[in-house]
């Protein structure tokens, strides 16, 4: 309906039943199920506790980039954990890079700590990125070296739900002094 307007008797004049009952009929009218966004005042801080809890915010009513990082970490997986035939209904995703300082063996490891721990971890995955033959990269994109022909492995030893270490062998030794790049991702609840 919107905004209410009724008319009141005014001073002096003698008041019918009609003159009373109709503003207030009016006003019960709207406020017993007829408020709407012309009602309430845009500084009304409602509370998000007295809000429906319903089909929730549909997509169409989120502006684009207003949903942070921290608020999308989560997501629905489709993946059967056979220990227990389950399928997990939130997972979340971390991910990162890494690099060892490589010395004349042909096997090298670095542990690493995962940026928040997890309950339980469903997956693990580590690749290698390639090399930097210089000083220490500060970015991924700082290895500008491929691997080449060279066969290289990457596996996982010592997983836990704060970290890993993650261990690079090579069928020769590996060059001293290079950086070999890599990178892992952990999904897990």
């Amino acid at each position: 309906m919107g905004v209410i307007n009724v008319s009141l008797p005014t001073d002096g004049t003698t008041a019918d039943v009609a003159d009373v009952n109709t503003p207030i009929t009016t006003i019960v009218n709207e406020f017993n199920g007829n408020i709407d966004n012309a009602n309430i005042k845009s500084a009304a801080a409602i509370a998000t506790s007295k809000l429906a809890d319903d089909a929730g915010i549909t997509t169409a009513k989120i502006a684009n980039g207003a949903i942070s990082g921290a608020k999308i970490s989560t997501y629905k997986t489709i993946e059967q954990v056979v220990t227990t035939n389950t399928t997990p209904t939130t997972s979340i995703i971390q991910e990162g890079w890494n690099f060892v300082n490589a010395n004349a063996t042909a096997t090298t490891t670095k542990a690493i700590t995962f940026p928040q721990a997890f309950s339980t971890i469903t997956q693990f995955q580590a690749g290698v990125i390639g090399v930097r033959t210089t000083s220490d990269p500060a970015a991924i994109t700082d290895f500008n070296v491929g691997i080449g022909g060279e066969q290289l492995t990457v596996s996982t030893s010592a997983i836990s739900i704060t970290g890993a270490t993650v261990q690079l062998t090579k069928s020769s030794n590996f060059s001293s002094g290079s950086r070999y790049g890599f990178w892992w991702r952990v999904i897990g609840t």
